[in-house]
């Protein structure tokens, strides 16, 4: 092929165009690789955004590209358009180590909901404070998350839900709701120790880890001491960002954690347990924020 023919073959697709005069690519730079730009042109596709099966890569769902160092060319892939079209919101799900929400029935940010407010969508000022908080939160990279109470069905599932998905954008992150939590561990005793164990570990050490409707399980003291109280100390200890949603305040905690143990009647012991445990929650959380409004799932 002739170097001319090289060059206008390169030209005829955007990215590679746009790829050399970025890279102030001479025609000398081309000829001096022209055996692997011949070779790497021959089969190349651009891809388009449209369906997974309608991609002409091979593999499917694999755009090749081009890398230029030392005066020398290297070839690289990537996700292509129709494996992102295919794929939603994948920069999203790609961060979330385990979630009890499916990220596709609700994509959205904190800060694209944010946007909305801006743009005239009316809410309640307890939800733009919150927005606030963070904000605040991620500005200026503190390690503590919220705890946000509210009256069931108000939007606090849903509020944190965009903000796990907003931290998914840069970190790993982890959704969970506490019943769920509590019922895989114990089916772990009866069916499977080591997922007991990977998702005890995967929750404490993850970079964000976002706890739904706490205070909500049915409350005993395993599940107090054993199970939570070990994953908020770890995390507490180590620095982790986490945030947490209740029906009841935080002040409310110690009731709702306070529970007699068979083995025990001394009310001392007791409190000592939950106010260690009430402890870890507060340790973790830089505010208790309260989200007003109506039962939306009534409305």
């Amino acid at each position: 092929m002739k170097i001319a023919d090289l060059i206008s073959s390169i030209n005829q697709f955007e990215s590679l165009k746009k790829f050399m005069n970025d890279n102030n690519i001479s025609k000398s730079d081309t000829q001096a690789n022209q055996n692997f730009l011949e070779n790497f042109i021959q089969n190349y596709h651009e891809c388009k955004e449209g369906k997974l099966e309608d991609c002409l890569q091979t593999p499917k769902g694999y755009q090749p590209f081009l890398e230029w160092n030392h005066k020398m060319f290297y070839a690289g892939s990537k996700h292509c358009a129709h494996w992102i079209k295919s794929n939603k919101n994948y920069e999203i799900k790609k961060n979330f180590i385990y979630s009890d929400y499916d990220v596709d029935d609700n994509p959205e940010t904190l800060m694209s909901y944010h946007s909305k407010i801006k743009k005239g969508e009316v809410v309640d000022n307890s939800r733009i404070k919150y927005l606030e908080i963070v904000s605040d939160i991620i500005k200026n990279d503190y390690k503590k998350g919220v705890y946000l109470s509210g009256l069931p069905g108000v939007g606090k599932t849903f509020l944190l839900q965009l903000t796990a998905n907003q931290f998914a954008l840069k970190q790993k992150v982890a959704f969970i709701t506490v019943s769920n939590l509590i019922k895989t561990i114990k089916d772990g005793f009866s069916n499977n120790e080591t997922q007991k164990e990977n998702l005890l570990r995967t929750l404490m050490n993850v970079d964000c880890l976002f706890i739904d409707d706490i205070g909500g399980e049915v409350v005993t003291a395993y599940s107090r001491d054993e199970i939570l109280f070990t994953l908020l100390n770890y995390r507490m200890e180590n620095k982790k960002t986490t945030f947490f949603s209740a029906n009841f305040s935080l002040n409310k905690l110690d009731v709702i954690y306070g529970v007699a143990e068979i083995n025990c009647s001394d009310r001392e012991i007791i409190k000592t347990k939950t106010d260690r445990f009430v402890e870890r929650v507060k340790g973790l959380v830089t505010q208790d924020h309260m989200i007003m409004g109506e039962n939306k799932r009534h409305s």
